[in-house]
């Protein structure tokens, strides 16, 4: 890292795949205290691994704090669909179409 001098080499390790730093570390030193695991993934000794055993259906996305889908009720409509009271599936629900050159506010 710059420490406004000069350039520092810090890091004696490496996020594993599927990984990030996380926010404000500079210099990874310890894996699991200095990376956290993509969406999806678990940390399992010093390794993610994915912890997703169940996909959402058709027009359903996992929900804004879900990390792991582990069932449907994991799952949430996605963007311009509502959960249907008779079907109990994601229905298309915009009754509008925006003009051209413009999209929806979310």
């Amino acid at each position: 890292f710059y420490d406004g001098d000069e350039c520092i080499a810090c890091s004696t390790s490496t996020c594993p795949p599927d990984s990030v730093p996380r926010e404000n570390v500079r210099c990874v030193t310890n894996i699991r205290q200095d990376c956290t695991c993509n969406p999806g993934f678990k940390m399992k000794k010093e390794s993610c691994l994915s912890c997703s055993t169940f996909d959402c259906p058709e027009n359903m996305e996992p929900g804004k704090s879900v990390n792991c889908v582990e069932d449907i009720g994991d799952c949430k409509c996605s963007f311009g669909f509502k959960m249907s009271l008779n079907t109990g599936v994601c229905e298309h629900c915009n009754t509008y179409e925006c003009p051209p050159n413009s999209s929806p506010i979310r």
